[in-house]
């Protein structure tokens, strides 16, 4: 049996948590509000470093958009925006 995912900390930091947004959006001991919350969150924390990039004139990493499409895809499926 899997451990028990560590709510708290996949709201933190989701990428310390899941390989992949498919995989929140694939776990089964998540409610959607949850994984909801967990994409946003990951979402976030995408936007805030392509930000941070930007005001620093340093282009994006190709991964972080892909990254972005994959958490943007994940809460579409779960109806979520």
């Amino acid at each position: 049996m899997a451990a028990a995912i560590d709510i708290a900390k996949a709201m933190l930091d989701p990428e310390e948590v899941f390989a992949h947004p498919r995989e929140v959006v694939e776990n089964k001991e998540l409610s959607r509000d949850i994984k909801c919350e967990i994409l946003q969150r990951w979402r976030y924390e995408i936007l805030q470093h392509q930000v941070a990039e930007d005001e620093a004139n340093m282009p994006l990493a190709a991964n972080e958009c892909d990254y972005l499409d994959e958490v943007n895809k994940a809460l579409n499926e779960l109806g979520s925006k």
